[in-house]
């Protein structure tokens, strides 16, 4: 199963989207998943060394065209892969090529991050023609990330009061948000997803609480200050689940 990643532009939360909902997609069924990055500088997953999701990077550059990266994909097509897309002219060279060589038959669901109204949206819509100019049978959804809200209510009111409601809904009808937490910050330094310290939290929190103590016993105090923020987070990331599992529904939705 392929579940990808892709915006025209960049910092809208396609890594956030990608590491803390897709890839515990597939976590949440108790299966294996692959992060595939591709990007030819960064491999922004690469905090992912004490997680059950495997990470990698798949330049697009540098001699390693777009047909070449996706003819490395499609000989994966059987595994359970996550696939984020640097923004800006990979993404589109990206859908270019993926278009061409029949990949999008073998994606599930594109997801589309969005984190802000405005430009965002603008080649979020872009986006979204783009594959379906290709492909128009892919499965869309819309993530829209960042948000400081903790209800659908409250997503209702702020994605209809400041967002193209309208016309983002016309592409797809499937649309979920994922709410900017603390919790996701201290997932990178504890090396896993938090859907992944969820499930570990009060182990954490014991490694935690007695790290804090030792740190504060021997006079390190940012450092037991640190520990004490990291628990603090660690406590409330089971509130993270439900936007997780929402977002899953979506993606279960989409594919129906």
């Amino acid at each position: 199963m392929i579940l990808l990643a892709i915006q025209t532009k960049g910092g809208v939360g396609k890594s956030t989207i990608s590491q803390q909902v897709l890839a515990p997609y597939f976590l949440a069924k108790d299966e294996p998943a692959t992060l595939i990055e591709i990007d030819d500088e960064n491999l922004d997953s690469a905090y992912l060394h004490d997680s059950l999701v495997k990470a990698e990077q798949l330049p697009i550059g540098s001699g390693l065209t777009a047909d070449r990266a996706i003819e490395s994909l499609m000989a994966r097509v059987n595994e359970n892969l996550v696939v984020d897309i640097g923004g800006n002219k990979t993404a589109t060279n990206f859908i270019e090529s993926a278009g061409r060589m029949g990949f999008f038959s073998f994606v599930d669901v594109v997801v589309i991050p969005i984190s802000a109204p405005g430009q965002d949206e603008i080649n979020a819509l872009r986006t979204a023609q783009l594959i379906k100019d290709v492909a128009p049978e892919t499965k869309i959804v819309i993530a829209v990330t960042r948000q400081m809200v903790r209800s659908d209510s409250e997503f209702s009111d702020v994605f209809t009061r400041y967002f193209n409601a309208d016309e983002l809904k016309l592409t797809t009808g499937h649309i979920c948000y994922f709410p900017q937490f603390m919790g996701l910050i201290h997932s990178r330094q504890l090396g896993k997803t938090i859907f992944e310290v969820a499930a570990e939290r009060d182990e954490v929190l014991g490694t935690l609480t007695a790290e804090m103590v030792a740190a504060s016993k021997a006079g390190k105090k940012e450092r037991a200050l640190n520990f004490s923020r990291m628990r603090a987070s660690v406590h409330e990331s089971r509130d993270i689940l439900p936007y997780i599992e929402n977002c899953h529904r979506v993606i279960d939705a989409a594919m129906s």
